[in-house]
C-alpha cells in the first residue's frame, strides 16, 4: 500500500474567504507498507468525539497490528521481501523546498519541473528498526525519571488499565533523554523489530543556514534517513567549529534476539545547497563521515561518499548504537593561483630574412640583429 498525506494550515481574517489562499505543502508524509488481508471481527474506525475512536479492533488474535481496518477486514502489517528497493513519484502543484527525513536506506532522489508542476521521485531500501514496548513498575522508575516526567510539563499522557503511557515524538529531544534514563529498565535491548519505508517533510521552524540555502535554491534541499529508533528533529545541525553537519541518533544497543543492532545513516544534499552552506566555489567537493560515540571517540563504520548528478551523497552503516553522533564533514581543496608569466616578442633580422622570437627575455640568435 502506498499512502500519502499532507497537513497544511491557513491563517485568515474573520469573514475572509479561505479560497483567497493557496494550500501549501507543509506536512507531507509518504509511506509504503506491505500488508495481508485478514478477515474477522473487525470494525471500521469511526471518530466519535474528536479525541479517539469507537474502539475498533486494531490487533488480531495472533498479535498482528492492523494499520487499517474496515468492517470484517484487517490490513495486517507484514515485513518487506528481502533485498528489494521500492519507490514512488510525487507530482505537486508547487515547488517543494526544505528537507525530508525518515526511515529508508540508500535513497536516490530526483527532482524536475514539468508542465508547471514539481515532480519528485524517491527510491530506497526499507529499514528494520529495533523498537521498544515494555512496562516498568513505578517502584523501579528512577528518581531522575520521576523528576523529569512529573514536573508539570505537557507530555500528552495517555492511560489504560495497564498503566500510564508517556506520549512524545520519536524526533523530540526529550525522547532521547528518556531513552537513556530508561535504559537500565529495558537492559539496552529492543523488544521487537519492525520494517519501515517512510519519509516526511520537516516543518520550517528552524531558520538556520540549511533552510535558508534550501529556499534560495528553490527546490528540495536534501533528505536524511536512519534506522535509529530516535533521531534528531530536522536536518543535521551545522557545527561551525568543526565545519560539519552533525546528526544525533539513539536506539537500543541490542536487538530483541540479543545481537548488536547495526545502524544505518544516509544523507543526500543538493550540491548547490552544500556550496551555499559552506560558501564553496564550483570546484569539486570532498567529504568525510565518522560516527562519534557518547564519549566522543570515533567508531568504525562503512561509509560511502560521492557527488553525482547534482547531489552529494554520504552514507554510514554497520555502526553500533546507543547514542552516537553521525558527523559529515564537507571540505573543498583550495586551488592555488599560478603566477601568469608574461612573454615578450621581438623581431630579428639577418639580411633580407626575419624571424619572430618569443620568451620571458627573448634574444636574437648569433648573427641576427634585433629590429628596432
Amino acid at each position: 500500500m502506498v499512502a500519502l498525506s499532507n497537513n497544511t494550515t491557513i491563517f485568515k481574517l474573520a469573514g475572509e474567504a479561505a479560497t483567497n489562499y493557496t494550500i501549501g505543502v507543509q506536512g507531507l508524509v509518504g509511506a509504503i507498507t506491505p500488508f495481508e488481508i485478514i478477515r474477522g471481527g473487525f470494525r471500521a474506525v469511526r471518530v466519535n468525539d474528536g479525541y479517539g475512536s469507537d474502539g475498533g479492533v486494531r490487533v488480531t488474535d495472533q498479535g498482528d497490528t492492523c494499520f487499517a481496518t474496515e468492517d470484517g477486514i484487517c490490513a495486517a502489517t507484514r515485513d518487506f521481501a528481502p533485498n528489494q528497493r521500492f519507490g514512488l513519484s510525487l507530482r505537486l502543484s508547487q515547488r517543494l523546498s526544505g528537507w525530508f527525513h525518515g526511515r529508508i536506506a540508500e535513497p536516490t532522489i530526483s527532482t524536475a519541473v514539468k508542465e508547471n508542476a514539481s515532480v519528485i521521485s524517491i527510491e530506497a531500501k526499507p529499514v528494520r528498526v529495533a523498537a521498544l514496548d515494555f512496562l516498568v513498575p513505578t517502584s523501579e522508575v528512577s528518581q531522575e525519571v520521576r523528576d523529569m516526567i512529573f514536573n508539570g510539563e505537557e507530555w500528552g499522557v495517555d492511560g489504560n488499565e495497564q498503566g500510564v503511557k508517556i506520549v512524545t515524538g520519536l524526533e523530540d529531544d526529550r525522547a532521547q533523554i528518556l531513552l537513556k534514563l530508561f535504559t537500565p529498565n529495558f537492559k539496552d535491548r529492543a523488544t521487537r523489530t519492525n520494517d519501515y519505508w517512510t519519509f516526511k517533510t520537516l516543518s520550517g521552524y528552524r531558520e538556520d543556514v540549511i533552510y535558508k540555502c534550501s529556499r534560495e535554491a528553490g527546490t528540495l534541499g536534501g533528505i536524511v534517513t536512519t534506522n535509529s529508533l530516535l533521531y534528531s528533529a530536522g536536518p543535521p545541525s551545522f557545527n561551525s567549529s568543526e565545519g560539519s553537519l552533525d546528526y544525533r541518533v539513539s536506539s537500543p544497543h541490542f536487538e530483541s534476539n540479543g545481537k548488536e543492532a547495526s545502524g544505518t545513516y544516509d544523507l543526500l544534499i543538493r550540491s548547490d545547497v552544500a556550496r551555499c552552506i559552506y560558501g564553496f566555489t564550483s570546484a569539486p567537493i570532498k567529504a568525510s563521515i565518522e560516527v562519534l560515540s557518547s564519549d566522543g571517540t570515533s567508531k568504525v563504520a562503512s561509509t560511502v561518499i560521492n557527488e553525482q548528478d547534482g547531489w552529494l551523497k554520504m552514507s554510514a552503516s554497520g555502526f553500533g548504537f546507543s547514542s552516537p553522533i553521525v558527523r559529515a564533514k564537507v571540505t573543498q581543496e583550495k586551488v592555488e593561483a599560478k603566477a601568469v608569466v608574461k612573454k615578450k616578442a621581438i623581431i630579428c633580422v639577418k639580411g633580407s630574412s626575419t624571424k619572430k622570437i618569443t620568451g620571458q627575455n627573448p634574444k636574437c640568435p648569433q648573427g641576427w640583429k634585433k629590429k628596432i
